[in-house]
């Protein structure tokens, strides 16, 4: 079975604009029930930001 899983930046406050940023998600090695999430700037320096997950299978 194939397993999705997708990652945008964005906020849980539906009145603000997310901050401008990349993220990045990918399974976790040996660890079947987990995602690793990494966000940064648009710039590429690692950095906390907000961000929405959906994983399907």
């Amino acid at each position: 079975m194939l397993t999705v899983h997708v990652a945008t930046i964005g906020t849980n406050d539906p009145g603000d604009v997310p901050p401008g940023g990349e993220v990045a998600v990918a399974p976790r090695y040996l660890t079947p029930n987990a995602v690793f999430v990494q966000t940064r700037t648009s710039g590429g320096s690692a950095a906390d930001r907000p961000f929405h997950l959906v994983v399907a299978n």
